[in-house]
C-alpha cells in the first residue's frame, strides 16, 4: 500500500519553440503511502526534486485520487532560476531575462472540481532584465518580496497584502513618436 522513487532523474525537452528548452529534474523523490482505490481515501504524499539548472522543489500534503482527484498542502519553491524560460518570454516581449531566481512558501489545495488555490509568500531574488530592442538594463531589482499572496481560480481572483523592492531599477521611455520600450 505504499510507492516510493528516490533519486530519480527526467531530462524534459520543448521543441515547440526555437530555440528548443532542455531541462532536467534530478534527485527526484516520491513517496505515496496508504494507496487505496476506496472512494474518499486520502493518501499522504511527499514529492522532492531538484533542477540542473539550479534550484528545488517540495511537495508534502494529502491526494485523494477517487472518485475524483483532488489534493492539499505544502510547497516549497527555493531559488529556482528565472533565465531558461528566456525562450518563451522572447516569443512575445523583447527583452531578456539575464537573472533571478524565484522562491515561495505556499499552501495548496485542488478541489475535485478543478479549482484551485494557492496561498503564501514569495520572493524574486537579483533580477535583472533588458531590453533587447535598446540592449539596455530595463528592469532590475536585489529582492522583491511579497509576505502574503492568494490566488484563487473557482473566482479567478489574486490577492497580494504587501510588495516590497530592495535596491529597483526601472527606465520607461516615451519615443518621439510617443511609442513607449
Amino acid at each position: 500500500d505504499a510507492f516510493e522513487l528516490e533519486a530519480g532523474r527526467i531530462q524534459l525537452t520543448d521543441r515547440s519553440i526555437e530555440p528548443a528548452v532542455t531541462e532536467a529534474i534530478e534527485n527526484l523523490n516520491l513517496k505515496l503511502e496508504s494507496i487505496d482505490n476506496t472512494d474518499n481515501t486520502s493518501m499522504p504524499f511527499e514529492l522532492g526534486l531538484q533542477l540542473a539548472a539550479g534550484g528545488s522543489l517540495e511537495f508534502s500534503g494529502q491526494l485523494v485520487a477517487l472518485p475524483e482527484i483532488s489534493a492539499s498542502g505544502r510547497v516549497s519553491v527555493e531559488s529556482i532560476p528565472l533565465a531558461p524560460v528566456q525562450p518563451y518570454i522572447q516569443q512575445q516581449l523583447a527583452i531578456s531575462i539575464e537573472s533571478g531566481t524565484f522562491s515561495t512558501e505556499a499552501d495548496f489545495s485542488l478541489a475535485a472540481d478543478g479549482n484551485a488555490s494557492l496561498s503564501g509568500a514569495l520572493g524574486i531574488a537579483g533580477l535583472e532584465v533588458r531590453d533587447t530592442f535598446e540592449d539596455e538594463p530595463l528592469l532590475a531589482w536585489q529582492a522583491m518580496d511579497i509576505d502574503r499572496y492568494e490566488i484563487n481560480s473557482a473566482d479567478a481572483s489574486a490577492q497580494v497584502s504587501s510588495l516590497r523592492f530592495s535596491q529597483p531599477y526601472g527606465r520607461f521611455q516615451v519615443r518621439q513618436d510617443r511609442s513607449t520600450n
